[in-house]
């Protein structure tokens, strides 16, 4: 009877669960462990589909990943022009001849205007408002983190010599510094790219993994624990995944179920900690601030709301705590965009919980 009970049980759970990449859930119970053989062959799908496809998103060797220069999205929403910029239509050529005022944006999604039209993006109502007596340029890509904003500026912003230079982050990206892996980042994102890890090191923040591994690379070892530099991913935990003793037993989604409801403690990493957060961020932020002053521009950094900041989930934002730590002088849009809702401000969490 009990055999029977227990099977019925198992049957059960398999037809509940839900698939993603990296992740498998019974409603919203992430299930532990995660299977590093099933999130390899998804991820490895997904590699072979982009080489076929094409997509405006690409590795880079020194970023983790840019946009793609020519390319546009399926959907026909985004254009990147022939230097790598969103532009508005598709085989749009930026003027790279010196002007009056160029103004330059570095970001992530929220300044590359995910889920918008190009004329619909802060950077083109900047240009806009400004009745074109500056060009404004919109360095923005997806996913990307203050440590590789910063690495955009000094690769390929700085061909450009704008007079001003706009930093745009929300407090999520002072977070992605702290990653190595896009797909532990984004689980639902299908982006398998590594990326630059700064550390603190002789008094100063310099990156420990270079050069980097291919997207094939990271998904062609045996287990997730003998991809290089994986301790220092926030967002690893050795215990949700697949160990060798467990072989057997994370078959069995009984057994993955009483693990997740009664998980293993997680202990915080010094290397990935809140402390080490802000102080890598801090000198990163630093870092931006005076190589934009010594190229003869005016630097700006601006902290961005996401959803929960507009509810007053927290009384301040790490970003700008991060911000406060090395008395940099910064603009924090939120209070005015608390003038309006949430619903007003952003799309569908489910839909990456951008800005309308």
């Amino acid at each position: 009877m009990v055999a029977v009970v227990l099977f019925v049980g198992e049957v059960a759970l398999r037809l509940l669960v839900v698939r993603t990449n990296t992740e498998e859930k019974l409603g919203t119970l992430l299930l532990y462990p995660r299977q590093w053989k099933k999130t390899q062959a998804a991820y490895l799908s997904i590699i072979d589909k982009a080489d076929q496809s094409k997509p405006y998103v690409v590795p880079d060797e020194d970023l983790g990943w840019t946009l793609g220069s020519g390319r546009s999205s399926q959907n026909g929403l985004y254009f990147i022009g022939n230097q790598g910029i969103r532009t508005a239509r598709a085989g749009e050529v930026l003027n790279t001849k010196p002007r009056p005022c160029r103004i330059a944006l570095v970001g992530d999604s929220f300044t590359f205007g995910e889920s918008v039209a190009f004329e619909d993006t802060w950077g083109s109502a900047l240009e806009s408002a400004l009745q074109g007596h500056c060009q404004v340029l919109n360095f923005g890509v997806p996913g990307y983190g203050v440590d590789q904003m910063y690495l955009r500026y000094l690769r390929d912003v700085r061909p450009w010599h704008p007079d001003i230079v706009i930093l745009a982050f929300i407090s999520d990206d002072v977070a992605r510094t702290m990653s190595v892996y896009s797909f532990l980042t984004f689980p639902d994102a299908e982006m398998p790219f590594s990326k630059p890890r700064f550390v603190f090191r002789n008094g100063g923040v310099q990156i420990i993994n270079r050069p980097l591994v291919t997207a094939r690379e990271v998904f062609s070892v045996a287990a997730i624990r003998e991809l290089p530099f994986i301790a220092l991913d926030r967002k690893y935990e050795p215990m949700e995944w697949d160990q060798p003793r467990w072989d057997l037993l994370s078959h069995s989604y009984l057994f993955r179920l009483l693990t997740s409801l009664y998980p293993v403690h997680k202990l915080e990493r010094p290397e990935t900690s809140m402390a080490e957060t802000v102080k890598i961020n801090g000198a990163l932020f630093l870092k931006f601030q005076q190589a934009v002053i010594a190229d003869g521009g005016k630097p700006f950094i601006v902290h961005l709301p996401s959803e929960s900041d507009i509810l007053g989930k927290y009384s301040e934002s790490v970003g700008v705590k991060v911000l406060k730590s090395v008395q940099l002088a910064h603009v924090d849009v939120t209070p005015c965009m608390r003038l309006f809702s949430a619903t007003e401000l952003f799309n569908a969490p489910e839909a990456g919980g951008h800005f309308l």
